[in-house]
C-alpha cells in the first residue's frame, strides 16, 4: 500500500513543481521550477476534493513550502548579484564645502577671506580580469541555488506524503 501512495505523491510533487509560482513570487523564474498556483487555496470547497486538489492545498498552506521557496528566491537573488561583478562599476559623489579664514597680526590690516563650492565626482570602474575570483563566487551561487531548489523539493514532497497518507487514512 506504501508504495502504491508514493507514486502518486512523487508524480503530485513533479505536476506541483511545474505549477504556477505562490503569490509571493509572481515574477521569478527559476529553471522551470514553480510552485502550485494558491488562488483558490482559502475558499471553502462545494464538493468533496479529489487527492490532488488537497494536495495543491496544502503545498500552498504549508508554511515549510513557503520557507524553502522565499529560499529558492534569495538563492537566484545571490546567483544574480554575483554575475552582476561582470558589469562596469558608476560611482557619483558631490558635496559642498564652505571656507572661512580672518587673518589679523600686528600692524597689519585685517582680512577675512570666505570661499564655497561645490565638488562632484563620477569614476566608472570596470574589472577586466581577477584570476577567476567571480567565476568562483557564481558557481557558489550556483550550487546554493541548485541546494535550495533539492531543499524545496524534499520539503514539497514531504507535505505530498504527509497529505496522501492522511487521504487514505481519511477514506479507509
Amino acid at each position: 500500500m506504501l508504495r502504491q501512495l508514493l507514486f502518486p505523491a512523487f508524480l503530485v510533487a513533479a505536476q506541483a513543481a511545474s505549477a504556477a509560482p505562490p503569490p509571493a513570487a509572481p515574477d521569478f523564474p527559476v529553471a522551470g521550477l514553480q510552485a502550485p498556483s494558491c488562488a483558490t487555496a482559502d475558499q471553502a470547497p462545494d464538493r468533496p476534493l479529489a487527492l490532488p486538489e488537497l494536495v495543491d492545498i496544502a503545498l500552498c498552506r504549508a508554511p515549510a513550502t513557503r520557507a524553502a521557496w522565499a529560499g529558492v528566491r534569495a538563492a537566484a537573488e545571490r546567483e544574480a548579484q554575483a554575475r552582476a561583478a561582470y558589469g562596469p562599476r558608476l560611482d557619483a559623489s558631490a558635496g559642498p564645502e564652505a571656507r572661512w579664514t580672518r587673518f589679523s597680526g600686528g600692524r597689519l590690516p585685517v582680512v577675512t577671506d570666505s570661499s564655497a563650492s561645490v565638488t562632484a565626482t563620477l569614476s566608472l570602474n570596470w574589472l577586466l580580469y581577477d584570476f577567476g575570483g567571480r567565476e568562483a563566487r557564481i558557481s557558489l551561487a550556483e550550487a546554493g541555488r541548485a541546494a535550495a531548489l533539492a531543499s524545496f523539493a524534499d520539503r514539497a514532497q514531504a507535505v505530498v506524503l504527509e497529505t496522501g497518507i492522511a487521504y487514505n487514512n481519511s477514506i479507509a
